[in-house]
């Protein structure tokens, strides 16, 4: 049978490998296809300002050339041609900006997708990472407080009728029932109980 020792030991090395991939994961997710696919997210929505500018800056340069167009009698001078051009130049700014950001609308499916993935992978790391400290944490107790616990197990093996047990009719998982449940009633009344500690490591 393997030592509780032996098992903890074992817990740290899952343990260690778990932070492994984690930090594989994080990785990959952080800077490598989320930072990818906010970048791009990113410059969708600069393109997105740069239109609303330049369509409010052609919409005023439209009123500036209609009311110079008609101040100069509909002639065409130098400021009336000033005032077209500006209009003109925001306009196709515009549009220029409008084919930029449907081109770069087009191209967020696979980097939206790569990025949902390796933030799957980073996600269920992390989860496989949490188990693997939560186990260690078990190991790690029972090999500094497991005697007293394991004398305490035999202890109420040799009851003949445990207290307040009925979860079903086997003696032997009664009694070891009792031990369970005092463990269990402590742990639901520990403060982690109801708020998850920060985990520096993870």
């Amino acid at each position: 049978m393997t030592s509780i020792h032996d098992k903890f030991a074992k817990a740290k090395e899952t343990y260690k490998e778990a932070l492994i991939r984690l930090a594989m994961a994080r990785q990959a997710y952080e800077a490598g296809s989320g930072k990818a696919y906010a970048d791009l997210l990113q410059r969708c929505e600069e393109l997105r300002s740069k239109i609303a500018a330049h369509e409010q800056a052609a919409a005023d340069s439209h009123d500036l050339f209609r009311r110079a167009f008609a101040a100069a009698n509909y002639t065409q001078t130098k400021e009336v041609k000033n005032a077209l051009f500006n209009k003109n130049d925001a306009a196709t700014m515009a549009e220029e900006l409008r084919l930029a950001l449907a081109e770069c609308e087009a191209n967020t499916f696979e980097p939206k997708v790569q990025a949902s993935e390796d933030a799957k992978n980073y996600l269920l790391a992390h989860r496989a990472a949490f188990e693997a400290y939560a186990h260690l944490q078990v190991y790690q107790a029972l090999a500094e407080m497991g005697e007293p616990l394991a004398r305490a197990l035999a202890l109420v093996r040799h009851c003949e009728l445990p207290r307040l047990l009925t979860i079903n009719d086997d003696p032997e998982a009664r009694r070891e029932a009792f031990v369970w449940n005092c463990i269990k009633e402590m742990a639901s009344t520990h403060p982690v109980a109801d708020e998850l500690p920060a985990i520096e490591a993870l």
